[in-house]
């Protein structure tokens, strides 16, 4: 009695393999072959190489290693959708002088001295190549078919924000709400992490991670531009574009350095600029060669026309001092209520944070005593457990400092909002955060810097030479000369040295 075995493949799980296997075992009946096992999987062979379909390579090992020589398929295609991994296993087979039976095309691939048959051949090449050509024209005309389906504003799957009514996208009034919040926090400078924190607190109507507010941020659907297979379609924005770019722009800005290790925090990045040519000026800290200055960012190309290079700098120590100096003065004028309501939302938002590493710091509390006994019942080895609570500790640890920071925070906001002197914290990196929406820029003279927040409380302060600098760090004792700004720029025009 001859043995054989079944392959039997569909694409979807909503077809079904049952008629083309009952069918097969009565055809190798009728041959006198008896069907020793069979191998069905479902699995779409246009998105899945021959040697990435598992059913199909378990049969075809249990054919070299039991010995069967007929394999029954209902179609050549159910082998496979490209014409190079039929051939391949149509060769194989045949090598080994097993038998490939094709109901649907009554073709059998060896003949009764088990050798290949020339009419086989060329079918299984022009039916495999049939098959392939079919699959592209297929996918042609579905990709075709979704891109009309999609310029008519259909075929829409959905995203949050959004609900689907007869395959297009509508507004969700509610889940909107998140969105404009995403985008207006982003706007601000807030990050993914202190707007999930904020959301997961606030709303009820899923739960918030970094990835998701990220992938929001970069969707432009939400500006009213659905994007599909390289078209830009119109779409019911839910914000409008200088919004969804002002949010994008904050994005790219900390792109850019994330990894970096910021040793040294620029508190005026951005915000400082030479009064002698307009330019940018950037942080120079070398702490082997004693640099610590703000220096003029002038471009080597104005340097090379021009045979000159400015000159102008100023001590980072001095300028760090003069400018909390001039913060603390205006902590006691210009406390507004819009500021006292930033304050207030970013209370809420550290509050949000802490919560989520109190959490954070449990769990790993909880991994470590979990560690700990199965270590004391001998489960766990010494090195495991080392391990364990080193990698545990670490975390903890850096929780407990991210957390501090923030408590730390919130008692420089909480004083802010009450109005009290010298509220603002002195860690650079907190004091960076307080100041970045309120600092407007400073200017720096040859012989003088002027500190402008908000646009109108600014001053003229008296820059000191290099000795003083230097004699002020000695002594730990900066000295601030101030000059009231209105008289300044008035005794400019009385040819004051500058």
């Amino acid at each position: 009695m001859k043995k054989g075995v079944i392959y039997g493949r569909v694409s979807s799980k909503d077809q079904d393999y049952t008629r083309q296997v009952t069918e097969l075992k009565q055809w190798a009946a009728s041959f006198g072959v008896t069907i020793e096992e069979t191998f069905l999987e479902k699995i779409s062979a246009t998105k899945t190489k021959a040697d990435e379909r598992k059913e199909l390579q378990k049969m075809l090992k249990y054919t070299e290693r039991h010995n069967i020589k007929n394999v029954f398929c209902w179609e050549l295609s159910r082998l496979g959708r490209r014409n190079k991994d039929v051939i391949k296993i149509f060769e194989d087979l045949t090598s080994k002088k097993v038998c490939l039976w094709i109901k649907k095309d009554n073709l059998i691939t060896l003949d009764d001295n088990g050798n290949k048959t020339t009419t086989a051949t060329l079918m299984i090449n022009v039916l495999s190549a049939l098959a392939e050509m079919e699959t592209e024209q297929l996918s042609t005309r579905t990709i075709s078919g979704k891109m009309e389906k999609a310029k008519k504003g259909g075929g829409f799957n959905g995203c949050y924000g959004y609900d689907i009514v007869e395959g297009k996208p509508v507004v969700n009034k509610e889940q909107a709400k998140d969105i404009a919040t995403i985008f207006n926090m982003l706007a601000e400078g807030i990050g993914c992490r202190s707007i999930a924190a904020h959301l997961n607190a606030t709303t009820a109507l899923k739960r918030w991670r970094n990835p998701s507010i990220y992938t929001i941020a970069r969707n432009t659907m939400y500006k009213g531009e659905r994007r599909y297979k390289g078209l830009v379609l119109e779409a019911p924005s839910i914000i409008d574009s200088e919004l969804w770019q002002k949010a994008n722009d904050k994005i790219d800005l900390k792109d850019k350095y994330v990894g970096n290790k910021i040793v040294n925090t620029n508190i005026l990045i951005g915000k400082i600029f030479c009064k002698k040519c307009g330019s940018p000026m950037y942080q120079v800290v070398n702490e082997k060669q004693g640099t610590n200055v703000y220096r003029c960012s002038s471009d080597a190309e104005k340097k090379k026309e021009s045979g000159t290079k400015c000159r102008i700098s100023i001590s980072r120590p001095w300028l760090y001092h003069v400018v909390r100096h001039h913060f603390d003065k205006y902590a006691e004028k210009a406390l507004q209520e819009e500021t006292r309501s930033k304050l207030e939302r970013k209370i809420s938002l550290n509050n949000a944070e802490i919560e989520n590493h109190e959490k954070d710091r449990k769990k790993l509390a909880d991994r470590l005593k979990r560690a700990r006994l199965l270590f004391v019942d001998g489960e766990l080895s010494d090195s495991e457990y080392k391990e364990i609570k080193g990698d545990s500790s670490e975390e903890i640890k850096n929780i407990d400092v991210k957390i501090l920071s923030l408590k730390d925070e919130n008692t420089s906001f909480n004083k802010s909002i009450s109005g009290e002197v010298g509220h603002f914290s002195k860690d650079d990196t907190i004091f960076k955060e307080q100041i970045k929406d309120i600092l407007k820029e400073v200017i720096v003279w040859d012989k003088f810097v002027e500190v402008n927040i908000d646009g109108w409380f600014k001053e003229v302060y008296f820059k000191p030479t290099p000795e003083q600098v230097r004699k002020m760090k000695a002594d730990n004792n900066w000295q601030v000369r101030c000059y009231d700004a209105s008289s300044f720029y008035k005794d400019l025009s009385d040819d004051m040295s500058i």
